[in-house]
């Protein structure tokens, strides 16, 4: 039986320094939205290097997405002809290593640099707000823990 969501891929890029965890947040090109880098999947290509693609494209970050995903939120996609699709976005850390001065939509989106603790608030997807005050409840553990497994991996 066929799923009744359109499945997307989303990155969480973060970085960590001594004011802690921060997350990139993008807007949406067309309502201005604050969301996630995300997209469709790519064919032949696993979904956490679809994450960084998007990352890349999207916010212009490059790095290294965990191979598992996070978490996962439902939102209500609309179509440039007015429809609603209902979306299901898989998300995957991404620990950002480059921030590039130019990339495919900088003049598209606006990107901003979020304290973990903030992004809930900001983010305008309600199930992604949840999902994000999981992560910030849990003082970035699961983020740390990733951080540190992805700078070994190398």
């Amino acid at each position: 039986m066929p799923s009744k969501f359109h499945r997307q891929v989303a990155a969480l890029p973060f970085r960590q320094d001594e004011d802690g965890v921060h997350l990139l947040m993008v807007t949406s090109r067309t309502r201005k939205r604050w969301i996630l880098p995300k997209g469709n999947p790519i064919k032949g290509l696993a979904p956490n290097k679809v994450a960084e693609v998007e990352a890349l494209e999207e916010a212009g970050v490059v790095g290294s997405a965990c191979r598992k995903a996070i978490g996962a939120y439902a939102y209500d996609h609309l179509n440039d002809d007015g429809s609603i699709r209902p979306s299901k976005v898989a998300v995957y850390p991404l620990l950002v290593t480059e921030q590039m001065d130019d990339w495919k939509e900088k003049n598209q989106r606006t990107i901003k640099w979020i304290p973990l603790k903030r992004a809930a608030k900001r983010a305008d997807d309600e199930e992604l707000s949840v999902l994000l005050k999981a992560l910030a409840q849990s003082d970035a553990k699961a983020l740390r823990r990733i951080a540190d497994d992805l700078k070994k991996a190398g």
